[in-house]
């Protein structure tokens, strides 16, 4: 039984992060992003900005080593002020394209605000719970980090690594800084994850919980076995009575359910990625017919595994 889910989950979803550009923002400068990553990331290096969504009642102030993690590809906006235009992110990159060493300079002739601009992926589509999970905004900030958190130290030590890489040009600089990204957003998440609240239960609390997280944790990790929900419960030392009832409540949704969405998220990535035949990939992802994982993959998905692999860029139907 693990002692550690969130690393399971962060472990299996495969984490990446990337560097878009290191922005140099003179005032007045806005622009706004419609929300494609799964999650996007403004990490303040010098200056001030605005940062505006939609569901919050009104905008946070960000300054130096503040970092603004968007979850979910949710549309937000940033400028130096209120009344700042903020158009969209393509339409700011038409005026002031990134140059060859990943660098932006946009805006006019006022105070200079620098960003590092970027998203988090997950390689499978299983990472969804996690962003779901998180709140409109994961605001870390510098001057609000607590010396006896035992992350604090930590978030220091990787914003000076990142301040050092911004401002160099040694080789395999872009590959570091998109690995200290991974792990701030590690860190932020850990934050988030074992701070207290009050919010009702969730995907979050259920990994709080030592064997619902266990569970939740082997689901990604073995989604493939033949899991019956007696044998699930008996893993994490429940009965099955009380794992059903736990489970539901914390998860939102029954462990056979759950069980059945890892494997399709498993599958899309698969369909997208492995060049494997229906037949194998349905094994791959715990089916023992091509039938009912298409009947299946297709009751979740809205469409058939061809299809969603057609459909797919740069992908070809084996079958």
């Amino acid at each position: 039984m693990t002692i550690d889910p969130l690393s399971d989950i962060l472990k299996n979803v495969r984490l990446r992060s990337r560097v878009f550009c290191q922005s140099t923002m003179r005032a007045p400068w806005g622009f706004r992003v419609e929300g494609r990553s799964p999650a996007s990331f403004n990490l303040v290096l010098g200056g001030s900005l605005l940062l505006e969504l939609k569901n919050l009642p009104a905008p946070l102030s960000l300054g130096p080593g503040d970092l603004a993690i968007i979850p979910g590809g949710n549309a937000y906006s940033v400028r130096d002020s209120p009344g700042s235009p903020t158009p969209t992110l393509e339409e700011m990159l038409a005026v002031s394209p990134v140059d060859a060493e990943g660098r932006l300079t946009h805006g006019g002739d006022g105070p200079v605000t620098t960003l590092l601009c970027g998203a988090v992926f997950f390689d499978d589509e299983s990472g969804r719970a996690l962003l779901d999970a998180l709140p409109p905004v994961l605001l870390v900030r510098a001057h609000d980090a607590d010396p006896a958190e035992p992350h604090t130290a930590w978030l220091r030590s990787t914003l000076a690594l990142l301040d050092h890489e911004v401002h160099t040009t040694s080789p395999g600089r872009k590959l570091l800084l998109d690995r200290l990204l991974d792990i701030l957003f590690v860190q932020a998440v850990r934050a988030h994850f074992q701070a207290p609240t009050n919010a009702p239960p969730g995907w979050l609390d259920a990994l709080r919980d030592p064997q619902i997280g266990a569970a939740v944790a082997l689901l990604h990790r073995e989604f493939a076995r033949p899991w019956t929900v007696t044998g699930i419960a008996a893993r994490v030392g429940l009965s099955r009575t009380v794992f059903t009832e736990r489970f539901g409540v914390l998860v939102g949704e029954s462990p056979a359910r759950y069980l059945t969405r890892c494997r399709v998220a498993r599958a899309m990535t698969l369909l997208r990625d492995a060049e494997l035949s229906l037949a194998q990939l349905a094994e791959q992802v715990g089916y023992t017919s091509e039938a009912a994982f298409s009947k299946t993959f297709k009751r979740y998905v809205g469409v058939g595994p061809g299809a969603f692999r057609r459909a797919a860029p740069g992908t070809s139907d084996t079958t």
